[in-house]
C-alpha cells in the first residue's frame, strides 16, 4: 500500500509531468532577518527586459493553493534572493480585468545571512487587498529589475522529493513558467447562493405528456424486470460494478451492463442515498444492494444503444414502473426525461419524432467513484469488471473526446486485454504537454470530461481546442459580475461545489489567461 502511494504521488508530481500530487505546502523555517513594509498607494510595475529570467524564488505562496476563511487574512509570502539586502516588491492587479495592472502593494528585504549558497531568505505576512470573498487573486514578487520571482505549484513538494531536492537550488528544477500565481478562496461558491444556478438545464425541458410520448416511441418496457429480460440483465453475461459516484450526481451506484438483442449496448443503475446526502450512508446503500439484487435503491435509469451507438433513456422508480420525472439535485431543477440525462449524455431530444439524436454512453473513470474498504468492492476488486464496461462503451460507436478517455486510462487497444487496469494518471494524447496536462488533472478531468466527453460544440479532446474556447470558459465558469445564474459550469450540483473548492480556476484562469476575479 505504501509503495502504492508512493507511486501515485510521484506520478501526479510536476517532475513526471510538469505536475504533481496534493500534499501541504511547506512553510519555510523562521529566523531570517526581513524587513517589510505596506506601501500606501500602489506603485506602477518596472517593465523587465524580455529576455531577462528570475534570479529568485517565490516559495510561498504557490500556484492553485486554496486559502479557507476571509481573503482579507494575512498570508505569508516568502522566498529567496541572490543577494544579501536585496529588495523585492510585492504586486496584485490593481484591476482584476487588467492583467498588465501589476502595482506593488509592499516590498520586503533579503536577509544578509545566505539560508543556503546563494539564497538570502524574505518573508513577510500580508492581506491582499481586492480580493473577493470565493473568487481568485492573482499575487506575484518580482526583483529591482521588475522580473518576476521564479514560482511552484502548490504540488511541488512531489517533484521536490522525487529529485532528492532538499536544497533550493536543486529545487529550482520544479519551478513552472508562472509570471504571476493565482490564488483561490473557495467560498463561498455560486452553489451557496439562494436562488443559485439551475442544475443540468442547459437541454431544455419537457412536459409529463411528452415524456410519455418518449416512451411509447421508443417503445419503453413498462417495469424495471421487463427492461432487464428484454436487454439480458437478468441472466449471464452481465458486467456489474458497485461504487460512489463522487464526481456529479453524489449517489450511491449499481451498475449493470450487458450486450442485449441484436448486439445492442444495454445499462441499468441503481441509485442510493440522497442528493446532498451523507457519501458513506450512499456508498454503504449501495453494496448493501449488491447482496439484495439492488434493495433499497430509490430509482433506476437505463439505457440502450441503438444502431449506430446513439442511446435511450428509461427511468424506473422505487417500485421499478416508469417514471415520468427524476430530480438529480437538491433543488429539482430539471426532472424532465430525457432531457436532463443529456446534459451529460449528449445529443438533443426533437419534440417532432419523440426521439433523441445524438446522445452516448459514458465511460467509466475509476478517478470519479469511490469504492469500498473491503473485499469485493475495492477498486482492486472491480478493476476487470470497470475494464469490461468500458469496453462495452468503447465498442458502441463512441465519438468525440470518449475515445480518447478511454485510451488514456488503458492505453491504445489496451482496454481489450483481459486484466489491464486503469491508469493511476491518464493523460489523453492532446494533453501531455507539462502545463496542459496539469490543467487536465487538476480542471478538466475531475470537473468537465465527465460530460464534455460527448458535448457537441464543445471540443475538449486537446489542450489548443480548449485554448479557442476561452473567452467561453470565462462566461460560463467564472459568470458575469453579480449574476449567480450566469455560472452554468460545471453544470451539475455535486461538480460545481466541488470544483469552486478545488484549485482548478487556479490553473483555468492562469494557463487561458483569463481576466477578472472569477468570484460568485
Amino acid at each position: 500500500m505504501l509503495r502504492r502511494w508512493l507511486w501515485t504521488t510521484l506520478l501526479l508530481s510536476g517532475c513526471l509531468e510538469g505536475t504533481s500530487a496534493r500534499p501541504p505546502e511547506p512553510k519555510l523555517d523562521g529566523g531570517a532577518e526581513t524587513d517589510a513594509e505596506s506601501s500606501p498607494t500602489p506603485t506602477p510595475t518596472p517593465t523587465p527586459s524580455p529576455s531577462a529570467s528570475p534570479r529568485g524564488i517565490l516559495a510561498q505562496p504557490r500556484h492553485g493553493v486554496i486559502v479557507a476563511g476571509p481573503t482579507q487574512q494575512a498570508i505569508e509570502i516568502s522566498g529567496f534572493l541572490p543577494e544579501p539586502g536585496a529588495q523585492v516588491s510585492l504586486q496584485t492587479l490593481s484591476s482584476s480585468a487588467d492583467l498588465g495592472s501589476f502595482t506593488t502593494i509592499a516590498t520586503a528585504t533579503a536577509a544578509t545571512a545566505p539560508r543556503e549558497p546563494g539564497h538570502y531568505a524574505f518573508s513577510l505576512q500580508l492581506a491582499l487587498p481586492g480580493w473577493r470573498q470565493g473568487g481568485i487573486v492573482r499575487v506575484r514578487a518580482v526583483d529591482a529589475r521588475g522580473v518576476p520571482l521564479a514560482t511552484f505549484d502548490r504540488d511541488a513538494e512531489a517533484c521536490f522529493v522525487l529529485r532528492g531536492a532538499t536544497s533550493w537550488a536543486a529545487r529550482l528544477a520544479c519551478a513552472v513558467p508562472l509570471s504571476s500565481v493565482v490564488l483561490v478562496s473557495p467560498s463561498p461558491s455560486p452553489a451557496d447562493a439562494t436562488p443559485g444556478p439551475r442544475y443540468l438545464d442547459l437541454r431544455g425541458q419537457s412536459v409529463v405528456a411528452e415524456t410519455q410520448a418518449y416512451y411509447q416511441t421508443i417503445v419503453a418496457p413498462a417495469t424495471l424486470a421487463a427492461f432487464r429480460t428484454r436487454y439480458g440483465l437478468d441472466g449471464a453475461g452481465v458486467i456489474s460494478a458497485y461504487y460512489y459516484n463522487a464526481a456529479d450526481l453524489g449517489i450511491g451506484r449499481g451498475m449493470h451492463c450487458a450486450h442485449g438483442p441484436s448486439g445492442t449496448l444495454a445499462c441499468a443503475v441503481s441509485n442510493f442515498g440522497r442528493f446532498g446526502g451523507d457519501a458513506s450512508d450512499a456508498l454503504a446503500g449501495a453494496l448493501t444492494g449488491a447482496t439484495t439484487g439492488d434493495a433499497g435503491a430509490f430509482a433506476t435509469v437505463a439505457m440502450v444503444s441503438r444502431p449506430g451507438g446513439e442511446a435511450d433513456f428509461m427511468v424506473y422508480d422505487a417500485a421499478g414502473n416508469l417514471a415520468t420525472s427524476a430530480p438529480l439535485d437538491t433543488h429539482g431543477d430539471n426532472t424532465s426525461i430525457p432531457n436532463n440525462c443529456l446534459n451529460c449524455h449528449g445529443g438533443a431530444y426533437e419534440a417532432r419524432t419523440h426521439l433523441v439524436s445524438g446522445a452516448r454512453f459514458l465511460p467509466f473513470d475509476p478517478g470519479a467513484f469511490s469504492f469500498g474498504a473491503a473485499a469485493p468492492y475495492r477498486q482492486v476488486d472491480q478493476e476487470e469488471a470497470l475494464r469490461r464496461l468500458n469496453q462495452l462503451v468503447r465498442g458502441a460507436a463512441p465519438v468525440g473526446p470518449l475515445t480518447l478517455i478511454i485510451d488514456s486510462l488503458y492505453g491504445p487497444g489496451g482496454v481489450d486485454r483481459a486484466g489491464t487496469a486503469a491508469a493511476l494518471d491518464p493523460i489523453p494524447a492532446g494533453w501531455t504537454e507539462p502545463r496542459a496536462a496539469q490543467v487536465y488533472r487538476h480542471a478538466i478531468r475531475p470537473y468537465c470530461m465527465g460530460c464534455h466527453a460527448t458535448a457537441r460544440g464543445i471540443d475538449l479532446a486537446t489542450a489548443e481546442a480548449l485554448r479557442t474556447l476561452g473567452p467561453r470558459v470565462q462566461t460560463s465558469v467564472c459568470g458575469r459580475a453579480g449574476d449567480v445564474a450566469s455560472h452554468t459550469m460545471p453544470n451539475a450540483e455535486v461538480t460545481l461545489q466541488r470544483f469552486w473548492a478545488s484549485p482548478a480556476r487556479a490553473f483555468l484562469v492562469g494557463w487561458l489567461g483569463l481576466t477578472g476575479d472569477c468570484s460568485p
